[in-house]
């Protein structure tokens, strides 16, 4: 018998600046998902493509103009109306609940008791934007302004113009949210975040859990029935729990127990009796002792060969346990990495990247995915997320780069590694996966990789590494990275690296379609064809930049003005001073590849969106990304011998 289709709970958190709604919203999230719920965790502004690039816009300012007032506020409405429509109510009505950090009453408070904005037209322009939507609960994180900004300050990012506004703005922001809370005591329930992460946690799980249960009522047949440790003296009240009990299992479950057999049942050894009655009619009964979540007394009645669906199963009941796998993705980038982990069935739960030109396309892509802009280097183990599987990411690679300095560990970049190995001393993963550059396996940089894998040795772990093909494993390009993978010892095995594939793939299996498609325009999903107009340098035509239609790319590098030429133009032919020059008669077949084809050669997905205001911030986070399907055979693989 199917559960009747309920709608799904929509809780947002509100509050001052650093009083922790993201941790907290994360940590809702992971709680209700660890028993059984389908949760949706968004955001404002964000959420959707258009949402994300208005939080672009207002706290990047990507449009390089900070938007007056009132522009904040249409900003803030727009972002809200796509979400509402696109993403939370169809979420809703599907019986997912939804998380929102961040929604309409944050607008009452910084745009009206903040700015100083008419609460009441505001509240009226929520009503129009959300189309009357309006949050089932809402947790209010409330903390002095003081106490809050200490903590923004301790991550060390730069403040936006909204955290910029002033201590007097803050203060009626506080008061502000408050009054609201004041005036719908039903839906607020206001949290002291000025405590212990884990005590406000655990306040938070103390508000929902009811919200929780209430739904189960809602969603399953249940009756509630007191035990005795002995036989029920007063036969009218037994006979009476025995007929209710019969009464309900007739009208909900559709079958017929006499109330004389639940009589016999009402006395010792109670559960056992009632669980064989209810058994003869095909009728299974779970208490508190199969299911923690049922408080003591309540019972789940459902049809004999239906396993319950509902929060809080018993472990392990784990249909597909790459459910389970939360990862920790460390300079993360566009997520390459994480896009072919996610394609073997991980799933990033935290993401740290520094680099703020990337951040808005990797949060767009991933809304879901708790997202720390921090330097490693700032991120204390505090922060670090628990009940991590594994830990995936390449250490910054300009310090070991045949193109670069090659400084190694002597540069500050090239240290970074011992930040990758602190956080896996702290979280101790069953696995880590970590990606670099040829050049860190150079002879001159020998001493240091082999300190490098000691150190991982060390922390209990069997390390594999080798120098990885990427046209081995699906890419249609010439790149060669080194890949680190460490299996916890406990695992009792060390990692063996897939086998290549086979087949090589070409330029026209990856981009031929899109030469019908015009630069510079948007056609179905096919975003960022667009086109660097940086010149020819003497070094970049020194040598040949051309692969053919059935070949493999050259590797796309991180600047434009290294990227290969498009396929359609004839090899390069020699100078007799022994350079290269475009083919006489067909310079206009020339041009770069466009940021949409090197995404393709990297094997990102179409749909995936690069936000940018300068086309050479495009460039450089495909050209630093691990390309997804070699990040895919690597994750299958350790995903094959988890299972």
């Amino acid at each position: 018998m199917e559960p009747p289709m309920t709608r799904g709970l929509f809780i947002t958190l509100e509050g001052p600046e650093g009083s922790g709604k993201s941790t907290h919203a994360r940590l809702l999230k992971d709680r209700l998902e660890s028993c059984g719920k389908s949760v949706l965790l968004t955001r404002e502004p964000g959420g959707t493509p258009l949402g994300e690039a208005v939080r672009g816009i207002l706290q990047h300012n990507l449009a390089n103009e900070p938007p007056v007032d009132r522009a904040e506020v249409m900003l803030f409405l727009a972002s809200r109306a796509q979400l509402c429509e696109r993403v939370i109510r169809p979420a809703l009505e599907s019986g997912t609940w939804v998380i929102c950090d961040r929604f309409t009453d944050s607008t009452l408070a910084y745009q009206g008791y903040g700015r100083g904005f008419d609460v009441a037209i505001l509240r009226a322009l929520n009503a129009f934007a959300t189309h009357d939507l309006v949050p089932d609960l809402t947790l209010l994180l409330d903390i002095p302004p003081e106490t809050g900004f200490s903590r923004v300050n301790s991550r060390g990012l730069a403040t936006d113009r909204i955290e910029a506004a002033g201590a007097d703005f803050h203060r009626r922001l506080r008061d502000g949210f408050l009054q609201l809370a004041k005036d719908e005591p039903d839906r607020f329930a206001v949290v002291d975040s000025n405590d212990t992460r884990e005590n406000v946690a655990a306040r938070i799980w103390q508000i929902v859990q009811p919200r929780h249960l209430k739904e189960l009522t809602m969603k399953y047949p249940k009756i509630s029935l007191k035990k005795s440790k002995n036989k029920i003296s007063t036969p009218p009240q037994s006979c009476d729990r025995a007929i209710k009990l019969a009464e309900f299992v007739e009208q909900n479950m559709g079958q017929t127990v006499t109330a004389c057999c639940i009589r016999e049942a009402t006395g010792m050894d109670y559960g056992a009796k009632l669980k064989t009655v209810l058994k003869e009619v095909g009728i299974s009964i779970f208490t508190s002792k199969d299911y923690p979540c049922l408080p003591s007394g309540q019972f789940l009645l459902l049809p004999l060969d239906e396993v319950p669906s509902f929060p809080c199963p018993p472990m392990p009941m784990i249909k597909n346990p790459l459910n389970s796998f939360r990862l920790l993705s460390l300079f993360s980038g566009a997520g390459g990495l994480d896009i072919g982990f996610e394609k073997a069935g991980f799933k990033t739960a935290w993401a740290n990247e520094y680099d703020n030109t990337i951040a808005p396309s990797y949060t767009q892509y991933f809304p879901n995915v708790v997202f720390d802009g921090r330097s490693i280097v700032d991120v204390p183990d505090s922060d670090l997320p628990v009940d991590i599987l594994g830990v995936i990411g390449g250490p910054p690679c300009q310090s070991w780069s045949e193109a670069g300095a090659r400084r190694g560990i002597n540069d500050h970049r090239g240290q970074l590694f011992f930040e990758y190995l602190r956080v896996i001393r702290k979280t101790q993963p069953k696995f880590f996966v970590a990606e670099n550059v040829h050049g860190m396996i150079h002879s001159r940089n020998e001493k240091t990789f082999q300190h490098i894998i000691s150190l991982f040795e060390k922390e209990g772990y069997a390390i594999s590494w080798k120098l990885l093909k990427a046209s081995d494993y699906g890419v249609p390009q010439d790149r060669e990275r080194v890949f680190i993978v460490g299996y916890h010892r406990s695992l009792g095995r060390p990692f063996e690296f897939p086998k290549p594939l086979g087949k090589k793939f070409t330029l026209r299996e990856a981009i031929y379609d899109l030469a019908k498609v015009p630069i510079g325009k948007r056609k179905g999903n096919i975003m960022n064809h667009e086109l660097t107009e940086s010149g020819y340098s003497p070094i970049f035509l020194s040598r040949n930049r051309v692969r053919g239609w059935d070949e493999q790319s050259f590797t796309i590098l991180a600047t434009d003005r290294h990227i290969p030429f498009h396929p359609q133009a004839p090899k390069m032919p020699r100078k007799q001073d022994g350079g290269r020059m475009l083919a006489p008669g067909h310079e206009h077949a020339y041009r770069r590849l466009t940021v949409r084809e090197c995404a393709r050669i990297q094997t990102f997905p179409d749909d995936y969106e690069f936000v940018y205001t300068n086309i050479r911030h495009g460039y450089k986070m495909i050209g630093n990304a691990v390309p997804v399907n070699l990040a895919y055979a690597v994750a299958k693989k350790i995903a094959e011998d988890l299972l």
